[in-house]
């Protein structure tokens, strides 16, 4: 009962290392700041923070860079934070509230929020820098390939739902004077670290739902032993994964750059400019320009798949409880990297 106990007051607590590697938590507290909204202390009072304490925060969240040692060089060993009433407390003292790390919080919280915000910390403090009301970015792959430059860039956009749906895009470079860059972002920095490339269901758009590979998936499916038929109707076993290599190249693009893919044509929600996994990275190159960086990054018109075999699309259904697709009840059916989940059987 004690070890529990102190397990359960340990993850009550913020520290210095559940910061690292979690950009989210730290837009959140920078958004917190500067908004002057109380945090909740772990003797259950509240606290706002003075706008004193941002500048370590900011500086992490430019940097880019969440690991421990740099996170050390930052803060210090024992960090103390200034309220604005003029007390000091320690980040120990403030309680991981659902705003900082809870499963149902949204916001910055929410992953593609949580890139929004870190670019667009990464750009405001350049601009500041810089003087000036835009810059020119260069996304650069990690292999030191250019994919795009974008010109005249002053922000980022929150793509938003069309037509109620989400599309690939999850938020906007804002380009002064010319269309904006759509950018699809993925967390992590492994094949397994984000959900899926895309749904094959209506909502994907025909293009990709009607496909002859997905549509001969659903009927191969429901001649298998995976799927059971009573009463005319089909039910996928339950701990069933089963996949399917993808043939077509550009069924295998929609799902990466949206059903709208067109290499050459113009962005649009559903035809992105940038598909980026990880935290991002800006710094200043030789020419003045800025190279944005992050642990993978493709670009549509200068395609160099940056993300490896472990990334490749397939086609795979697994039991999904009350859900249903093309057809089989109890299905999930989804377009994922290869290696992004254990497949129980190719048919």
């Amino acid at each position: 009962m004690k070890l529990f106990v102190k397990k359960m007051l340990t993850e009550a607590n913020l520290s210095l290392s559940s910061l690292k590697d979690r950009p989210r938590r730290v837009a959140a507290i920078i958004e917190k700041i500067q908004t002057d909204s109380p945090f909740e202390l772990n003797n259950g009072e509240q606290a706002v923070l003075d706008k004193s304490n941002l500048e370590k925060f900011q500086m992490l969240m430019q940097g880019g860079d969440f690991s421990q040692e740099t996170i050390l060089n930052i803060f210090g060993k024992n960090p103390m934070l200034l309220t604005a009433d003029g007390k000091t407390i320690r980040i120990t003292d403030l309680k991981k509230t659902e705003d900082l790390g809870g499963k149902s919080s949204t916001r910055f919280l929410e992953k593609e929020y949580a890139a929004r915000g870190q670019l667009q910390q990464l750009i405001d403090s350049v601009l500041l820098q810089a003087n000036t009301d835009s810059i020119t970015i260069n996304f650069i792959d990690s292999h030191g390939n250019k994919l795009l430059t974008a010109r005249n860039v002053t922000g980022v956009d929150d793509q938003g739902k069309i037509g109620g749906v989400d599309p690939k895009a999850d938020f906007v470079l804002i380009c002064k004077g010319s269309n904006p860059v759509y950018i699809s972002h993925k967390d992590g920095t492994k094949p397994n670290d984000f959900g899926q490339w895309g749904g094959v269901s209506q909502k994907a758009g025909i293009e990709i739902s009607e496909h002859p590979e997905v549509v001969q998936f659903a009927q191969d499916l429901k001649n298998s032993q995976y799927v059971r038929q009573q009463d005319g109707r089909y039910f996928l076993n339950t701990n069933s994964t089963i996949g399917r290599k993808i043939k077509d190249t550009k069924l295998k693009l929609m799902a990466i750059f949206g059903n709208e893919f067109d290499k050459s044509g113009a962005g649009s929600p559903q035809n992105v400019d940038i598909v980026a996994q990880g935290i991002f990275k800006l710094s200043q190159n030789q020419e003045g320009t800025y190279n944005l960086t992050c642990a993978h990054m493709m670009g549509r018109q200068a395609f160099t798949d940056d993300f490896g075999t472990g990334y490749e699309p397939i086609i795979i259904v697994r039991y999904g409880g009350q859900r249903a697709s093309h057809g089989i009840n109890g299905a999930r059916m989804l377009i994922y990297p290869i290696s992004g989940r254990k497949v129980q059987e190719f048919i």
